[in-house]
């Protein structure tokens, strides 16, 4: 039997890094994750566009790929960001919890 597919937090840590882990959970609890839409899923990946508020006036955007493992056990993050740091930052990180509290368990 399979695991069913979800985004662990230890995932979004690993792929994001500790910092931008914690400061994206800040900014995912303050509901700076102003959007999420889902642009394609399959067995084992989900693409989704996002936009996060920042320091800035306008919200930062982020496209994201979620690639699991064929068993579930891990996934991996590839998010790319407006915002300086470009790479898996917080807001990555921000996005990816709140894909997290939007995906059912199965």
């Amino acid at each position: 039997m399979n695991k069913p597919k979800k985004l662990l937090r230890s995932d979004i840590r690993y792929e994001c890094g500790d910092s931008s882990y914690e400061q994206g959970r800040s900014y995912f609890e303050k509901g700076l994750v102003v959007k999420l839409a889902i642009k394609s899923e399959g067995t084992l990946f989900v693409q989704f566009n996002s936009s996060v508020k920042g320091s800035v006036n306008n919200p930062y955007q982020q496209s994201i790929r979620i690639i699991w493992r064929p068993d579930y056990s891990a996934a991996q993050i590839k998010g790319d960001c407006s915002c300086p740091s470009g790479y898996n930052c917080k807001h990555v990180a921000a996005a990816c919890l709140m894909y997290q509290k939007q995906t059912p368990i199965a």
